[in-house]
């Protein structure tokens, strides 16, 4: 049996097909896992509310390190037990670069907040792919940042959607002035999340919640904002997809991509062992 207490699995790109489905091989050794007495986590970008379409399907499932690692959720108890709020001063440069930029902005709290019209629009910000996720999960508002502070909710994490590369690159060189962590994402997407927070310092947070350190964990991604976690896990693991720069630094580089049941590689080979 593995040393390995628990396996964090990013979403998109990893454990999610380039469908945004789960293979049936994905699910089958997730089950496996769990029988063992194994923790399976996802690790990924998205809030709660983008993930319920798959927390629904996935028994056994018990906490998320989402929102880049800016949050952890218990979903049992159905609640936070760990948060990270980005300062109410970049939120407001944020609501100022949306009303004087091309841009799509998603407030991430346990909900995903975006304008009603910027949903009809998001052809022009490459997210075809998630235009059916989006209509479907996010709560839609006249006015995201007057919707939070209404709600006397703290975003943990603003993705920006844009539709050049440049446009990415001015908007964060605008905002690199504070103290935060910027990753690209799919697209020309710029995720903002408050300062020392990544899927590496949640997944360690989660670890020491459940009693064992993070060199008990291992954590299996494709993308720059996995890179933290497959760095500080036990074992990092990058898909067969990955891009260049994480299959660099991890332990290891799976046979498989997202679309060939990878994850399903990582956990019979080095969660299961």
């Amino acid at each position: 049996m593995s040393e390995y207490k628990l396996i964090g699995l990013d979403m998109d790109g990893t454990l999610l097909n380039s469908k945004k489905k789960i293979t049936p091989e994905n699910m089958a050794a997730i089950e496996k896992a769990f029988s063992q007495d194994k923790e399976v986590v996802l690790s990924t970008g998205r809030s709660v509310a983008e993930l319920r379409e798959y927390t629904d399907i996935i028994k056994g499932l018990k906490y998320l390190v989402c929102i880049s690692g800016a949050m952890v959720y218990d979903l049992e108890k159905e609640e936070i037990i760990y948060c990270a709020p980005i300062p109410n001063e970049v939120i407001d440069k944020v609501s100022e670069i949306a009303e004087t930029s091309d841009v799509v902005v998603i407030l991430q709290t346990t909900e995903a907040i975006a304008k009603k019209t910027d949903l009809d629009n998001l052809e022009h910000f490459h997210l075809n792919v998630y235009k059916e996720l989006l209509n479907s999960v996010a709560t839609k508002v006249d006015n995201v940042f007057e919707y939070c502070k209404q709600k006397g909710q703290s975003a943990s994490k603003i993705n920006i959607y844009h539709s050049t590369p440049e446009a990415r690159e001015a908007t964060k060189k605008i905002l690199s002035k504070y103290d935060l962590v910027f990753n690209y994402a799919e697209g020309n997407s710029l995720e903002v999340s408050p300062a020392n927070v990544t899927k590496g310092t949640g997944l360690t947070w989660l670890c020491n919640h459940l009693g064992f350190g993070i060199n008990k964990a291992i954590d299996v991604g494709d993308a720059e904002n996995d890179m933290d976690a497959i760095a500080t896990a036990g074992l990092g693991v990058a898909m067969a997809n990955a891009i260049d720069k994480v299959k660099e630094i991890a332990d290891v580089v799976l046979e498989n991509d997202c679309d060939h049941s990878g994850c399903a590689e990582a956990i019979e080979k080095y969660l299961l062992g």
